[in-house]
C-alpha cells in the first residue's frame, strides 16, 4: 500500500468521523436532553431530526457542483472552519432560554448544510478510489471504512454528553468546535496541498456543455438505480424509527436518562460497528462466483432478520419484568443486525454508482445517498406522530411491514444489478 494511499484513507477516516459527530449529538443525545430537561413531548422530540434536512435536498446539489478534487478539497475546508466558528458561538446560547432554542436550532441546521457540503466532497475522493463495479471487495473495504468511521463519530457525538453531564450542553458544542479546527488545519496542512490523481476518474469523458436535465437523465437511467431509490428509501424505516421512539419509551418505564444515552450512544453504536466490521470482513474471506448476487441475498436475508428485535422491543415495553435486560438485548440485536445491512447497502449503492459515467459518479452516489437519508429522516421525524395515533403495537406492526417491503423490493429486482459483460 503506497504513502499516498495511506494518507486518503487516514483522510478519508478523519473526514467520515467528523460527519459522525453532528448525529450522534443531534439523534443521540439532544433528543433525551429535550424531553428529560426541557420537558419537550414525544412528538416533538422526534420532530428534531428535521434539523437533518439538508442530507435530503442539498446533498444532490453539493454532489453536482463538486466536480474536481480542488472544488472538494477547498469544500472540505471551508466546511471544517465554519463548523468551528459555529459551534464556538453554541458554547455561549442555551436552548433553556426561549431566543437561545431559536439560535441552537438554526445552527445545527446550518452545522447540517456544512457537513452535507464535506460529505458529497468526501464521497468524491472516496468514489474515486473504486477499482470497478465488480470489485465487490475493494467497495466494501471503502464503504467499511466510511461506515465505521461515521459510526465513531456518532458514538464520540452521542456520548459525550452523558460524560459531561445534561447540564454541560455548551461545554460539549466547544469541545466539538475545537475538534473541528484541529481537523480543518491537519487537512490544510497535509492533504489540501498535496495532488491525489485516480486513474479511474476522467473528468474530460462527457463534454462540461451537457445540460442539466440530460445529466439527471443519464444518471437516474443508470442499470439499477430505480429499484435501489425504492430500496433506499425505505430500508431503515423499522430501525429508524424505533431507535428515536424506543428510547423515550424507555425513560418514560422509569429507566434513567444516562442509562438511556449509554445504551443509545455507547451499546448499541458500538454493536453496529461490530455489524459493519462482520459486514466488510465477508467479503474479505469470501470469493463467490457472482458476487452482486451474492450481495443482494445476504442484504435480503440480513434485512428480514431485523423483524425479531423490533418485536422484542414491543415485548419489553408491555409485558416484561425485566425491562432493562430485554432493552439491551432487542438494541444489540437490531443495531448488529443494522450495521451488516448498513455496510451492504452502501456497497451496493456504489457499486451501481460505479456504473454511472464518470463525470457523473459522485452526482449518481449523491442522489442516491440522499435518498436514503431522506427515507431515514422522514420516518423518524414522523415516528412520534405515529405512535400518537396508532399506539405502540400498531406503529410496531408499520415498522415490520416496512421492513419486509424493502426486502420484497430489493428481492424482486435482484437481477437488474447484474452488469452484463461489455463487448471489447
Amino acid at each position: 500500500m503506497s504513502s499516498s494511499s495511506i494518507q486518503l484513507t487516514g483522510t478519508l477516516c478523519m473526514l467520515y468521523f467528523l460527519q459522525g459527530i453532528p448525529y450522534g449529538v443531534q439523534a443521540k443525545a439532544l433528543p433525551l436532553y429535550y424531553h428529560n430537561v426541557l420537558g419537550y413531548t414525544i412528538m416533538s422530540v422526534t420532530k428534531l431530526y428535521l434539523l437533518m434536512t439538508p442530507w435530503i435536498f442539498l446533498k444532490p446539489i453539493a454532489g453536482y457542483f463538486i466536480k474536481s478534487q480542488k472544488d472538494a478539497k477547498s469544500a472540505i475546508f471551508v466546511g471544517l472552519f465554519v463548523n468551528f466558528v459555529v459551534n464556538s458561538l453554541l458554547f455561549f446560547q442555551s436552548p433553556k432560554t426561549y431566543y437561545g432554542n431559536i439560535f441552537v436550532l438554526f445552527a445545527l441546521f446550518f452545522v447540517n448544510c456544512l457537513v452535507v457540503l464535506i460529505d458529497a466532497a468526501t464521497d468524491l475522493l472516496a468514489i474515486s478510489s473504486a477499482n470497478s463495479t465488480n470489485d465487490i471487495k475493494h467497495l466494501s473495504v471503502a464503504n467499511l471504512i466510511q461506515i465505521v468511521s461515521y459510526k465513531c463519530g456518532a458514538i464520540f457525538g452521542g456520548s459525550t454528553l452523558v460524560i459531561l453531564g445534561f447540564n454541560n450542553l455548551h461545554l460539549m458544542f466547544l469541545i466539538v468546535g475545537i475538534i473541528y479546527l484541529f481537523a480543518a488545519l491537519t487537512f490544510r496542512i497535509f492533504y489540501s496541498s498535496k495532488t491525489h490523481n485516480s486513474p479511474h476518474i476522467d473528468q474530460s469523458t462527457e463534454p462540461n456543455t451537457t445540460s442539466s436535465i440530460y445529466k439527471l437523465i443519464s444518471t437516474l437511467s443508470v442499470q439499477g438505480t430505480t429499484p435501489l431509490l425504492a430500496f433506499v428509501f425505505i430500508y431503515k424505516f423499522g430501525e429508524i424509527a424505533s431507535g428515536s421512539l424506543y428510547p423515550i419509551l424507555l425513560t418514560q418505564q422509569k429507566l434513567s436518562p444516562e442509562n438511556v444515552t449509554f445504551l443509545t450512544s455507547i451499546v448499541s453504536e458500538v454493536l453496529s460497528l461490530l455489524g459493519s466490521f462482520s459486514g466488510g470482513f465477508f467479503w474479505s474471506v469470501v470469493k463467490p462466483v457472482s458476487p452482486i448476487q451474492m450481495l443482494v441475498k445476504c442484504l435480503v436475508s440480513l434485512s428480514l432478520l431485523r423483524v425479531i428485535p423490533l418485536a422484542l422491543q414491543v415485548v419489553s415495553i408491555n409485558y416484561s419484568a425485566n425491562l432493562f435486560p430485554m432493552a439491551i438485548l432487542s438494541m444489540s440485536m437490531l443495531s448488529y443486525l443494522g450495521g451488516c445491512v448498513s455496510t451492504l447497502t452502501f456497497t451496493l449503492m456504489m457499486s451501481v454508482s460505479c456504473k454511472a459515467p464518470d463525470n457523473l459518479k459522485g452526482f449518481h452516489y449523491s442522489i442516491v445517498s440522499a435518498f436514503e437519508v431522506c427515507g431515514k429522516l422522514f420516518f423518524a421525524s414522523f415516528a412520534g406522530t405515529m405512535f400518537n395515533c396508532f399506539g405502540l403495537e400498531k406503529s410496531y406492526f408499520l415498522f415490520c411491514a416496512f421492513t419486509f417491503i424493502a426486502s420484497f423490493v430489493l428481492f424482486v429486482s435482484r437481477n437488474k444489478f447484474i452488469s452484463k459483460p461489455k463487448e471489447q
